[in-house]
């Protein structure tokens, strides 16, 4: 009994940090949205909300900061609750939702890949996992709260639609992830997985909850006025998705407009007001679009490699580590990826610290790649550099190359997970499916 004791209470101690640290979090957030509304994209998500209700155009009025809705109608739809809500009261609600998502997420991610509850742990392996954990993601989580983002909603539903697929729901798996695309691609790496291991059945579902997922909101509006929502947004798409329609200020990290940047004579605008230049070359812009675009080629081929030689049903311990690498890749393989983006890196960031802290896996490839990894996803924070600096990483693509270095060191892994694995038996491999 008195050794149980002071371990319980070791516990709570850890537990009650994690809780002061998720309530001072809520607090920041939701008083930097109250205190500059207009810097606010919720505001922007409540405004086309309230249209919606009012049955008028989501895409031709503004909102009182003079930004217009962008998104598709159905996250408009699905605002429509906070819309009722003060401003004040909803920033709080959401704020609270998202990191209510982060623990959601975290738990039940550790409990996959390791196959324990996390708060079942020791002490000290919750303190470093989870402390780690929020210390690599807390500058890509504070852009995501500051501006009321709806990323980390879109991670919930990532994982909630790998869970289904992986306990052989694989329709209703795949309609979720189908609904998810209508927020942003995300889910476009996860597709590419079951289809080159063969679960075409997740790909044509996924395709159906698309439709699914553009017609949800009809059930508010109408049928003519849904439709309506759609075409504007269709339109808005197809003018943005050129090459031309992707901005290229510094708040846009993705390796696509990174490469430009660097490759050519474009100058970077700040969101100070400020601009530079990160160039070492200057090459014609159309031919460094196509070396951007076959970086991202490259990047899909390596996402189906990996999925096809590790990813295929018959391996199902593999399958936390496979989604483990695609979620490291996922804000990425995006052209407009911004800080906020990737605070998908969640459960990529838990499967490296266990692998390295709890399974005590010593390889030197895999631990430089994490080390590398978490120097350039955390060390080119603004709490250690000048803001030009900060400007110039993220102008040069250091944060994306950040996470593409934790796939690789996610990828370096596998083959020691896979023969680790093995090892446990069948009976090991059909309780991780």
């Amino acid at each position: 009994m008195s050794l149980i004791r002071p371990w319980c209470s070791l516990n709570r101690i850890v537990w009650a940090l994690f809780a002061l640290c998720g309530v001072l979090l809520i607090a920041l957030a939701s008083r930097r949205q109250i205190n500059d509304p207009f810097g606010s994209d919720l505001a922007v998500y409540l405004h086309a909300a309230r249209t919606m209700l009012a049955e008028e155009n989501l895409y031709t009025i503004a909102s009182d900061a003079g930004k217009f809705y962008r998104y598709p109608p159905l996250f408009a739809f699905i605002c429509t609750p906070l819309a009722i809500l003060p401003f004040n009261w909803a920033v709080l609600s959401w704020t609270t939702f998202s990191i209510a998502l982060v623990c959601i997420v975290f738990l039940n991610w550790y409990h996959l890949v390791a196959g324990r509850k996390f708060l079942d742990e020791p002490p000290a392996t919750q303190l470093l996992v989870a402390g780690i954990s929020l210390l690599v993601l807390l500058r890509y989580l504070l852009s995501h709260l500051y501006y009321g983002q709806a990323n980390l909603l879109l991670l919930a539903v990532l994982v909630a639609g790998y869970l289904l697929v992986a306990n052989r729901r694989t329709i209703l798996g795949g309609l979720v992830m189908g609904c998810s695309l209508l927020l942003k691609p995300f889910a476009v790496p996860f597709l590419v997985w079951y289809a080159v291991s063969a679960r075409l059945t997740v790909v044509a579902a996924a395709a159906i909850g698309v439709v699914a997922g553009a017609a949800i909101p009809a059930t508010l509006v109408g049928v003519n006025k849904n439709w309506l929502y759609l075409h504007s947004w269709v339109q808005h798409m197809m003018e943005q998705a050129t090459p031309q329609g992707v901005w290229s200020a510094s708040n846009n990290v993705s390796l696509y407009v990174s490469l430009r940047r660097v490759l050519t004579d474009m100058e970077v605008h700040h969101l100070g007001g400020t601009s530079s230049t990160v160039s070492l070359l200057s090459l014609p812009d159309s031919m460094v679009q196509i070396m951007a675009w076959i970086v991202f080629v490259i990047m899909f081929l390596w996402v189906a490699y990996v999925s096809y030689k590790f990813g295929r049903p018959s391996q199902p311990w593999m399958q936390p580590a496979v989604a483990s690498f695609i979620f490291a890749l996922i804000a990425a393989t995006t052209t407009t990826a911004q800080k906020h983006y990737f605070v998908v890196i969640l459960p990529a960031l838990v499967y490296v610290l266990y692998i390295w802290y709890v399974r005590q896996y010593k390889d030197g490839v895999f631990r430089g790649f994490v080390v590398a990894s978490l120097i350039l996803l955390a060390g080119t924070s603004p709490i250690f550099w000048p803001r030009t600096w900060v400007q110039t990483f993220q102008s040069v693509g250091l944060i994306p190359l950040g996470a593409v270095l934790l796939a690789a060191a996610i990828h370096r892994s596998l083959g020691e997970w896979d023969k680790f694995n093995r090892n446990r038996g069948d009976e090991y491999g059909e309780h991780r499916a």
